[in-house]
């Protein structure tokens, strides 16, 4: 027999499973808002507001992290962007361009005899997907430590589209502005690179640089992406998101502990 006074039992997965499922639907929501903006600055705003919708999920998985480390971190394990992996090929050139080192020369050549044959030189979208691998790169990469960073602080992993990404959301957060001229066309989802050129004098277009582009459109999918993976990892590891934020009064973190 049982004491009808006293509470029933709680099932503590299931209030942690609708905590998650409370947590996932407030950034649902606002995605889609997001994705109704009207504006004529809209596709700023879109960036703007989806790298802070991946910034908040990743703070949930990695709360000891720093920003860089975190963020990227989040988009390599828990969307499916399976080029975030790649290497930039107009940044490799640009960079090996500044570094006249002849132990890149291999390299060199090998990255400027693959760019000039993209056909983004002709006009057309060229996706990331034509990007190197980062293992073919390393493959040619010179060995040795005074290697690592042909140029300031910039390396191999710079030019990954991981951290070319993370490098966009601190432009957009920072500055309140996209990198390089790119335009981004409408019916675009993946990112692309494409040519940027004038009419000259005798009107023929004269080529002033191939932009790189990440989407509305795709900030979109892999906001989506990354949420629907986020919600299946923290229900079925029972935890609750709510666990690594600070909520209160205070503005200061630790005045609400």
């Amino acid at each position: 027999m049982t004491d009808s006074t006293l509470p029933p039992t709680v099932d503590a997965n299931q209030v942690t499973r609708e905590s998650v499922e409370r947590f996932v639907d407030y950034f649902r929501r606002r995605i889609g808002e997001i994705s109704s903006i009207e504006s004529p600055s809209r596709q700023l705003y879109d960036k703007l507001l989806y790298m802070s919708v991946l910034d908040a999920l990743s703070k949930s998985v990695f709360p000891r992290r720093r920003s860089r480390d975190r963020l990227v971190s989040f988009v390599k394990q828990f969307s499916k962007w399976e080029d975030s992996q790649r290497v930039s090929l107009p940044h490799l050139v640009r960079l090996l361009k500044k570094a006249p080192d002849p132990a890149f020369e291999r390299l060199r050549l090998f990255a400027v005899d693959s760019f000039t044959q993209w056909q983004v030189h002709n006009g057309m979208l060229t996706p990331i997907s034509a990007d190197p691998d980062i293992e073919d790169i390393k493959r040619l990469w010179p060995g040795g430590q005074e290697y690592k960073f042909p140029l300031e602080d910039i390396s191999l992993e710079s030019l990954q589209h991981s951290n070319l990404f993370y490098t966009l959301r601190n432009s957009l957060v920072h500055e309140l502005r996209p990198l390089g001229h790119g335009m981004d066309f409408d019916r675009q989802s993946t990112p692309y690179y494409h040519r940027l050129s004038q009419v000259g004098d005798t009107l023929n277009d004269v080529l002033l640089s191939i932009e790189l582009v990440y989407p509305s459109q795709f900030l979109n999918a892999l906001c989506t992406q990354c949420l629907d993976a986020f919600q299946l990892y923290f229900s079925s590891n029972s935890l609750d998101p709510y666990d690594y934020y600070t909520f209160g009064t205070y503005w200061i973190e630790e005045l609400n502990e």
